[in-house]
C-alpha cells in the first residue's frame, strides 16, 4: 500500500494491539523528525474522536547547541494541533561522555526521562514511531554482528520500558509501535498531505555519527549496490514475516506460561527472596517438542521473576544445555542438585504427602556481595504516612511509615544487608519455628535480605522481606513499619 495514511487504517493499526479496548489515556515519544510528527497527527486525530487523553512527551538530548531550540520548534507545532506536549531536558552532570559510550548513554537517559515523565503523568501506553524502515535497520545491524534470521530478535510491537523497572511502577509501562509493518515514505507523504511540520536532526543523516546512520545511508542510497536479499524491496516483506512469526513464538509461550505454570508465587524464606512454581507433570514432555525459541521464551518468562538483569536472555546456543538440565531434574528420582544460569540458582524438588507427589522448581537470584548495598530511605515526619519508594541493591522496592511515636521521629533509616549479629536480635524477640527457619548465616557469596536500621540507636528495627519488625526498648520513641515490592512486579500482592 502506498499514498498518506488515513483514519481509518490508522484506527485499524492501534486497534489490533488493543484488541478489548484502547486505554483512556496514551502517551507519544515525539523526537519532531517526520516519523513521529505523523505518528501524533493521527493520534491526535483518532484521540479527538475516542475522548483519549493524550501527552507527548520530547527528549531533549542537550548534545547539540540546537537542540533546545528544536526542541520548542516541536512544542510550537504540536500545541497548534492541539496535543499536550512536555519537553524532558537530559542532564549530563557527573556523567564521564565519550563518543564510544554517548548513544548508549543517551538511551538509558532518555528512557530514564521518560520513564519518570510516564509515571508523573499516569500514562502506561506510549506510542513511539518505529516503522518498517527502522524494522530493517535493525535486522541489517544483528545480520552483520552474526545473527542468524532464526535467532533474530525484531523489534516488537509491545514492549517495556528499558530501564523502567528501575523506577517503582516502571514494569507495569508500556511502548506501543503500530507502524511497524509502515514504511517511512508513506509517513512523509502524511505530513505533507495535512500541512503538519517536522524537523529533522541533521546528525541523524551523517553516515560517520553512529553505527545506525551508516546501515540507513546503505540501505537508503546505496541498496543497488547490496545484495539482492538485503535491498529494501525484498527485505521489507522478509522483516514482516520475521515479525509474524516472533509474534507467534510469543504467543506460544505466553501460552504454555499460563497453563502450564499452574502456580507462581514469591516466597520469603530463609535469606532469599525466592520465586517458586509448580508445573504439570507433562511439561517437560512439552519442552522438549515445542521449538527452540518458544522454550526460550517460556523460561526467560520464569527468570524475570526473579533475575537482576533488565531482561534474561537465554541464547539459542546455551538452550540445549538447559534443557537437558530440566529433562535430567524431572527423570531424577531424588531431588536434583541444581544448576545456574543467566545468575539464577535452579533447585528441582519433590515432596509426598498423603495427597501424593508435588513436583515444583525453586529460582534463587545468586548475588556476590563485593561490597554491601547501602541506601539511606527519608522518614516522614507524620505519623502513618508512607516514605517514598527507595530500590535497593537493584533488587527490591522499600518504604516506610512511623506508626507511632513518643518525642522525636529520626530524619533518615538506613537500608543494608542483614547480619549475623541482627540474626541473633531476632531470635532474642522472635523465638517462633517460623523465623528460626527463615534466618540463616550469611556467607560472603549469597543471597542477601534488606534489613532496616536506625543509626541513631545502632539497631536494626525491621525486616520487611521476612514481615519482622524489633519491638522498642524503654528508650525507643516510635514504631516503624516497612512494605516491600519485587522489582518486575511492583503490583500490590493480591
Amino acid at each position: 500500500m502506498s499514498g498518506p495514511i488515513l483514519g481509518h487504517e490508522f484506527s485499524q493499526l492501534l486497534g489490533s494491539l488493543f484488541p478489548l479496548q484502547l486505554p483512556r489515556q496514551l502517551g507519544i515519544a515525539v523526537s519532531g523528525g517526520v516519523d513521529s510528527m505523523a505518528l501524533a497527527f493521527l493520534l491526535n486525530r483518532l484521540a479527538q474522536s475516542h475522548n483519549i487523553s493524550l501527552t507527548a512527551f520530547t527528549v531533549d538530548h542537550k548534545l547539540r547547541d540546537e537542540s533546545s531550540s528544536e526542541a520548542y520548534l516541536v512544542h510550537n507545532e504540536l500545541t497548534r494541533l492541539g496535543i499536550t506536549h512536555q519537553i524532558l531536558p537530559l542532564s549530563w552532570d557527573n556523567i564521564i561522555r565519550n563518543e564510544s559510550s554517548i548513544e548508549s548513554l543517551a538511551r538509558k537517559l532518555r528512557y530514564e526521562a521518560l520513564t519518570q515523565a510516564a509515571l508523573k503523568t499516569g500514562v502506561y501506553n506510549i506510542l513511539t514511531a518505529h516503522t518498517l524502515d527502522d524494522q530493517m535497520e535493525n535486522f541489517v545491524m544483528r545480520m552483520t554482528r552474526g545473527t542468524t534470521p532464526n535467532g533474530m530478535t525484531l523489534i516488537r510491537p509491545i514492549n517495556g520500558i528499558p530501564f523502567a523497572s528501575f523506577s517503582f511502577g516502571g514494569d507495569q509501562l508500556k511502548l506501543i509501535r503500530p507502524l511497524l509493518n509502515i514504511r517511512k515514505e508513506r509517513l512523509r507523504l502524511t505530513c505533507k498531505q495535512n500541512s503538519v511540520k517536522w524537523f529533522e536532526d541533521r546528525t541523524n543523516a551523517d553516515p560517520t555519527y553512529t553505527f545506525r546512520n551508516a546501515v540507513r545511508h546503505v540501505l537508503t542510497h546505496k541498496s543497488t549496490e547490496l545484495p539482492s536479499a538485503l535491498r529494501p524491496h525484498h527485505l521489507a516483506p522478509l522483516c514482516i514475516k520475521l515479525a509474524e512469526t516472533q509474534s507467534q513464538v510469543d504467543n506460544a509461550a505466553k501460552e504454555i506460561f499460563d497453563n502450564e505454570v499452574l502456580l507462581r508465587r514469591i516466597e520469603r524464606e530463609k535469606n532469599s527472596l525466592s520465586a517458586q512454581w509448580i508445573v504439570k507433570r507433562d511439561t517437560i514432555e512439552l519442552i522438549k517438542r515445542e521449538p527452540p525459541r518458544v522454550v526460550a521464551g517460556v523460561l526467560t518468562r520464569i527468570m524475570e521473576l526473579v533475575s537482576d538483569e533488565e531482561y534474561p536472555d537465554i541464547g539459542i546456543r546455551e538452550l540445549a544445555e538447559l534443557q537437558r538440565e530440566f529433562v535430567k531434574a524431572y527423570q531424577s528420582q531424588n531431588d536434583a542438585k541444581g544448576f545456574s544460569k543467566a545468575g539464577i540458582d535452579f533447585k528441582f524438588v519433590k515432596t509426598t504427602n498423603d495427597k501424593g507427589t508435588r513436583q515444583h522448581w525453586i529460582l534463587k537470584p545468586r548475588i556476590v556481595l563485593l561490597e554491601q548495598p547501602t541506601r539511606i530511605i527519608k522518614t516522614p515526619q507524620v505519623v502513618d504516612e508512607w516514605s517514598d519508594w527507595v530500590l535497593w541493591a537493584n533488587r527490591v522496592f522499600i518504604r516506610i511509615k512511623i506508626t507511632k511515636f513518643n518525642n522525636s521521629i529520626p530524619k533518615y533509616l538506613i537500608i543494608k544487608p542483614l547480619s549475623d549479629l541482627d540474626e541473633a536480635t531476632i531470635l532474642k524477640y522472635f523465638g517462633s519455628k517460623r523465623v528460626k527457619s527463615q534466618i540463616g548465616g550469611l556467607g560472603k557469596f549469597t543471597w542477601i535480605v534488606p534489613a532496616i536500621y536506625d543509626p541513631n540507636i545502632a539497631r536494626i528495627v525491621s525486616v520487611p522481606s521476612l514481615s519482622v519488625r524489633i519491638p522498642p526498648r524503654n528508650s525507643d520513641t516510635y514504631k516503624v513499619e516497612a512494605e516491600l515490592r519485587f522489582r518486575k512486579n511492583t503490583l500490590p500482592p493480591l
